[in-house]
């Protein structure tokens, strides 16, 4: 990301992770003093001292969306920026089209933290289980909006990225059918 996304308006900063009991969300200059950076730059969040840990995952909080342009490396993803930006539209109310389709990007968390049980729907599961659960059900909803008949459609391009200890592209490619890894 370009530092810039953080000065956007309505931009928010959290102590800890967001969702959080205890986590402090404040906007501007206040929130991003919040912000515990020998936590966030650890290795992982086993090498703080405990006291220190719960602020290893301090968050930015984008308000709407973040524009192509402060994705500085969205090239490696095989998306291109189009040569002249849609003005005047916010990205959440461009139609969807074959001729403009949109992205989908899913950062999904490998680390082992992910192990931890929490409940969907009812069920007790690992994170890991509950989030493979979500992105699927969604990847499913993404493909059955793209069929029209007998046909495929691209309306989307999608990138799943897995991070752990390092971050890695898990699968990436145009929903239209054929994907690409």
């Amino acid at each position: 990301m370009d530092p810039e996304v953080v000065c956007r308006p309505g931009t928010l900063f959290a102590d800890r992770n967001a969702t959080k009991n205890g986590a402090r969300v404040v906007a501007g200059a206040d929130g991003l003093r919040n912000v515990h950076f020998d936590a966030v730059k650890a290795r992982k969040h086993f090498d703080l001292p405990e006291e220190e840990q719960m602020f290893y995952q301090a968050e930015v909080l984008v308000k709407n969306f973040i524009p192509l342009e402060y994705i500085t490396n969205i090239g490696n993803f095989g998306i291109t920026l189009p040569s002249r930006l849609m003005q005047g539209k916010l990205p959440y109310t461009a139609q969807i089209t074959r001729s403009t389709p949109t992205a989908f990007i899913f950062l999904i968390d490998q680390s082992v933290s992910m192990q931890k049980t929490t409940r969907l729907y009812g069920e007790e599961m690992s994170m890991a289980e509950a989030v493979a659960r979500i992105v699927n059900h969604q990847l499913n909803e993404l493909v059955l909006r793209c069929v029209k008949g007998d046909e495929m459609r691209h309306y989307y391009d999608i990138a799943v990225i897995g991070y752990g200890k390092e971050a890695y592209s898990g699968w990436k490619g145009k929903l239209d059918g054929r994907a690409t890894s």
